[in-house]
């Protein structure tokens, strides 16, 4: 992503350029609203390394500045200290020049959940086994006291697989933090369309100026999964101001159409709570709730044929609509009927006249339901025997 905010970037670098003597540019892979990240080889160990630099808005010599920096060193040793397998490695930090920080990192061979969903919603155990590495990250996070602050689809990557043995990554631990505490503003960042951006996923008491903790990730995962299930995040807004009005008053809208039945809406809902107390008490667990809801997830209810009913069934009186109506080649009986009334077992979720209730077994699509040669047709008080075709 790039921005116009020159204050905000890293300074020019170009390939060949050498950072803190050691650290050769290969070439830019991106920019944003903290900075820039380009491809280096560190010279002492021969090694290609994501560089992320960072530029001090105010300056590396004024009182700001030096402060930035502190906070930088300190969130960057704590975030070195992180080997969790699904968290980005830290290699190296420092400055460079008067006001240029930069972090080495672990380069990663894949594409961020953005690319991801520029393809559409992922199947719900895909974007179950996403969220459930992101979310194992984030208990070793935690449990050291390091808040992300910043989780979204733009800061989560995930290897060049097959997708059951792909490899998620989650990015940027402790830079949200620097910079909320080094008072980059809101005006900045939306300038550079940052912080449109990230506002969709972060936890509401975020944005109201409440007290931060562990919490806020688990809201901004809930809305991660949700975005990952649909494929259009949770909140959407013309302006900052709207979007942010959402996020305050709303709740995350529940997920319909073919995921309304699915457990993983229950995990949207408990995650995106508005108020922390209601939500996972921690990312720990939060990922079981996940694997819990993919190990119940029931088949997806049957399609409703064109008469509304939902089951085929044997050995059931049919009214027909029009008896000289011919039936459609593999439609059954359900393609012409708009009453079932059953002698055996019925689903409890008939549409219209079952007496009883029980299992079913429903013809397999393309298959001529089973049953008696002939069928009673009741038309007013005389009953017709019609004979199958």
């Amino acid at each position: 992503m790039t921005g116009p905010d020159d204050t905000l970037v890293a300074g020019p670098l170009q390939t060949g350029d050498v950072v803190a003597d050691r650290y050769e540019i290969i070439g830019l892979i991106g920019m944003g609203g903290m900075g820039a990240v380009y491809r280096a080889r560190q010279l002492a160990v021969d090694r290609d390394v994501a560089l992320k630099v960072i530029r001090s808005a105010a300056g590396g010599s004024t009182g700001g500045g030096v402060m930035m920096r502190k906070r930088f060193e300190r969130e960057a040793a704590v975030v070195g200290k992180l080997c969790h397998p699904n968290t980005v490695r830290l290699f190296d930090f420092g400055v460079h020049g008067d006001d240029m920080l930069f972090m080495a990192l672990e380069l990663i061979d894949g594409r961020s959940l953005v690319e991801v969903l520029t393809e559409g919603p992922l199947h719900p155990d895909r974007a179950a086994f996403v969220v459930g590495q992101t979310l194992e990250a984030l208990v070793e996070a935690h449990a050291a006291g390091l808040v992300h602050r910043d989780l979204k689809p733009g800061n989560i990557m995930v290897s060049h697989a097959s997708w059951d043995a792909q490899t998620v990554k989650v990015l940027d631990f402790g830079i949200a933090k620097v910079r909320y505490e080094a008072g980059i503003t809101d005006e900045q960042l939306t300038a550079t369309g940052m912080m449109l951006g990230t506002v969709r996923y972060m936890a509401p008491e975020q944005l109201d100026g409440g007290e931060v903790d562990a919490r806020a990730d688990i809201y901004a995962m809930g809305c991660v999964l949700y975005h990952l299930l649909t494929g259009v995040p949770p909140f959407s807004g013309s302006t900052l101001m709207e979007l942010v009005q959402k996020k305050v008053l709303e709740d995350v809208p529940a997920l319909s159409g073919g995921l309304a039945w699915h457990p993983l809406g229950r995990v949207v809902r408990t995650a995106t709570a508005r108020q922390p107390a209601d939500r996972y008490a921690d990312a720990k667990t939060m990922a079981e709730a996940v694997r819990a809801a993919v190990t119940a997830a029931p088949s997806p209810p049957p399609q409703h044929p064109p008469c509304g009913c939902l089951r085929r069934v044997r050995g059931h009186r049919h009214r027909r609509r029009d008896l000289g109506q011919p039936r459609s080649a593999g439609a059954g009986l359900a393609s012409t009927c708009c009453r079932h009334r059953h002698r055996g077992p019925v689903s409890s979720g008939h549409a219209e006249g079952g007496r009883s209730s029980g299992p079913v077994r429903a013809t397999p699509p393309g298959a001529r339901p089973r049953g008696p040669e002939s069928l009673r047709v009741r038309v007013g008080p005389t009953v017709l025997r019609v004979r199958r075709r």
